[in-house]
Formats: structure tokens, sequence, C-alpha cells
């Protein structure tokens, strides 16, 4: 299958001249197969156009771009030593240095914020078959990522550590200073010791799950049917009363009466005929828990959200039985929070319209100022919140472009994507932090790292 950028283009220079609904549905199909749905949990509205095969995190720590601790801008290779930790159990760290992309010119974006130059780097080649960073965090000491069987962490972004960890089956959180390292059976929350990232507390939960939020009033852990809480973070039981997974709204409308049914199947029409609800997604906030719920989908697209609010995770309360979405579908994979405002994304697939949520409770919901066809993902952090998307139908992989915001509300752009970062099929990941944004391109597996410039 051709790379998303080539398709569009293909499709666009074509002689014949599509229709706007066609084109759509000609790319939902192009990209409709279940490898990249199972794999991935894309979003159904995403994946109709595309999942961008980028993350672009923006953290924040100093550094010095291209250069490894001796100064050098040279690869030089990964080293392994052997070094004990705090609890006296040695730990293997392997150290691996990234190099400069030949033929890639630094890139300077000028944003409200300040400027931003951008390096394109690469992992040596003694590494580049292993792409890790399945999930990203930014911490007071650098970022945070990981994959199936390993922990990776830089405090310069140029030179990383890795070591090997429990598997990183979902997200890595941080939590007051610490990283939280989910797993499908529970999380793992390290220290960090000055030096490295020291395992400690092993979070046990008595079923699998997917998601983990800690908040001031205890902690909360979910899977797609049921509910556990804590008030300790340490001793997790099964919420009294969950969400009713009863209540949820499906459409009205049969996908297999559409003209395109298979890519009518991948939009919020697939939920017609649903006969249950699933838990979508949990968050914390200073006044307890919310969890979002919706129709049960044939590629897990989050139709109408419904929200259901419990101050500690023990009993659940609908909030109402009309979603504040509407009958959009939201990106519940995506949904930025900080300093107690949430923002979040989605689309309504079938009339290419996008939308961008505010909310100071994540119960309650308005429209930020900002009209994209297809917003594709979102993440806060010190510098804000960062957004990437498309204005309008995208004839190109050019067409998709970075949004600033310091609010959630008002927002900069479009801003052109870095050089060294191209649309392809995976789902992007975006973490926001204080002065630097580093990117990823999986599909040429290079690294992409802004700072922002003193005046």
């Amino acid at each position: 299958m051709n790379d998303l950028g080539t398709r569009l283009t293909e499709l666009s220079e074509r002689s014949e001249h599509l229709g706007a609904e066609e084109l759509r549905q000609r790319v939902m199909l192009e990209l409709a197969h279940d490898g990249v749905r199972a794999r991935y949990a894309v979003p159904g509205w995403v994946v109709a156009l595309a999942v961008a095969l980028i993350a672009v995190v923006v953290i924040g720590t100093p550094l010095i771009l291209f250069r490894g601790s001796d100064g050098s801008t040279e690869p030089q290779g990964p080293t392994v030593e052997t070094s004990s930790t705090v609890t006296g159990v040695d730990q293997i760290v392997e150290r691996v240095v990234l190099a400069p992309v030949e033929g890639i010119d630094p890139v300077t974006i000028s944003m409200p914020i300040g400027d931003f130059e951008f390096v394109t780097m690469e992992l040596p080649d003694s590494r580049a078959f292993e792409f890790p960073f399945h999930a990203t965090v930014a911490t007071p000491y650098g970022p945070v990522s990981g994959d199936d069987s390993r922990l990776w962490w830089s405090a310069d972004y140029v030179t990383w550590n890795t070591t090997s960890a429990a598997g990183v089956s979902g997200d890595i959180l941080l939590v007051d200073g610490d990283i939280v390292v989910l797993s499908h059976s529970g999380a793992t929350r390290s220290a960090w010791n000055g030096d490295r990232w020291i395992e400690g507390q092993r979070i046990d939960v008595p079923g699998p799950i997917d998601w983990i939020a800690f908040g001031p009033h205890g902690v909360v852990a979910a899977n797609s049917t049921t509910v556990y809480y804590s008030a300790d973070g340490a001793d997790f039981v099964e919420a009294e009363r969950g969400p009713d997974l009863a209540n949820f709204w499906a459409s009205r409308v049969d996908p297999n009466d559409e003209e395109f049914a298979e890519a009518a199947r991948m939009d919020c029409r697939g939920t017609f005929g649903a006969t249950h609800g699933q838990i979508r997604t949990v968050v914390a906030t200073d006044s307890g828990f919310v969890a979002f719920t919706s129709a049960a989908h044939p590629v897990d697209a989050v139709c109408a959200p419904l929200l259901w609010f419990s101050t500690d995770g023990t009993t659940w309360d609908l909030i109402s039985p009309d979603s504040p979405f509407g009958e959009a579908e939201v990106n519940t994979l995506s949904i930025a929070e900080r300093d107690g405002r949430f923002v979040a994304i989605g689309a309504v697939e079938a009339a290419m319209q996008g939308f961008v949520w505010v909310s100071d409770d994540a119960l309650t919901w308005r429209q930020a100022d900002l009209e994209l066809a297809y917003p594709l993902m979102v993440d806060a952090g010190e510098l804000g919140w960062a957004l990437i998307g498309a204005e309008a139908l995208p004839q190109a992989a050019s067409d998709f472009a970075l949004w600033f915001s310091a609010d959630g509300q008002q927002w900069d752009g479009p801003h052109p994507l870095p050089d060294g970062l191209r649309l392809g099929y995976l789902v992007p990941e975006i973490v926001v932090g204080a002065d630097t944004i580093f990117g990823v391109g999986f599909e040429e597996q290079v690294f992409v790292i802004g700072r922002l410039q003193e005046d």
C-alpha cells in the first residue's frame, strides 16, 4: 500500500474529477484494512483520511542540538555499561547516540511563543531496525519513552539510555515526579534517582486494564467494561456501581444502505444496530473522575460519547442522556489536559467537519475558536497545547500543519510541518512540555528536534 501523501497526490492529479465525498470514500477504502485498525486502535475518522506516521512531542528540558555528551556531532554508536541501582540490583543500561541526517537543513518556525529551530536526526545504523517510542512523556529530567520490553530516557534528546523493563502496553504517565508505566495487568511506578529511573511500586489491579488515572481523590483504572478504584493507589477493588453500558447513542443510518457501505461502517454510521456500550477512557479532575462511554463499533470508533462522573471511583452517575459532542466521533486517545483545562478533538466524518472542544471540568464542553476539517492529534504541556490537522480535505501530505495555543481556546497557525516528518499510516503521538519540540517520523525513522531559540 502506498504512503498516504503519495496516494492523495495520485488521486488529486488524475484526469478524472472526483467530488469531495467520492475522494474521501476512496481514501477511506484505501486505508481500511484490519491490520492498521487492530494494532493501533485508530479512531475511525482519523483513519478515514489517514493516520499520520509522525509523533510530535513538545517537551521541555535544556539541550544542545546535535551534540552528545562529548560535544561532537558524529554518531558514537551504542555502548553498554553495567551499574548498580539504589536497591543493589544490577541494571544493564545501553546508551544510544543519535546522529544528524545528511541533506536535511535546519528549519525555523516562528510562533507567538517564540522561534523554534528544527533539526533532523537518526539512530545509528546498528540500531536502525528497532524504532521504539510507542509512548512518550515529558518529565523534569527529560523525555521518557518505551516499547514492548524496554524503557528509554534522555536528558538532552540526543543521547538516549535504554534498559529492560516490564512491557509497555499503554501509556507512560507522569505522577508527582514519578513515572507510571501501564501494562495490561496493572502498572509499575518508577522514581528518578539522579541518574536513571528505578522501578519501585508494582500496582496490581484485579482485572485487565486499558487506562489508569491519578487524581486528588484516589486512583481509577478501567477496561472496556469494568472500573476499579483505589484510595491509596495500591489496593484496588471493583467499583460498586460503574457506568451503565446499556446507555449509548447509535446511528439510525444503516451503512449497508450507503453507496460506499464499507467506508460508512468505519465512521459513526457503524454504530447502527449496536447492542451495548463500552468504556472508552477515564480522566481525573480536581473534583473526581470522568468516564467516557459509547456504543460498540466494528473498528472502535468513539461516537457521541456519554459522560459519567464519580467523586471517588466507587459509584458513577450519568451526567446527561445527550452527548456534549453531538453525533461526532471523539478521539479519546488524544484528550489533552493542562492546569485543569481539557482539550478534545473529533469530527463528523460524513460531513468532513472537524471540531476542537475545551472544558474546565471534563464534563461541560464548548467549541474552541478553530475550524478544521480533520484534527488528527492534540496534547498539552508547559508550552501550552499543540495540534496537528488539516483545514480542508487534504490533497497531499503537505496539507497537514501545526497549530499552537496558550489557553486551548485561541489557536495560532497553521504552521508547516518541519522537514523529516512525513504522513503515513500510524497514529501520531504528541507530548507537550517547556521549550523543546521532539518529532518522530516513523516512516523515515528519523527524529526531528526543535528547541525554542533565545532572544
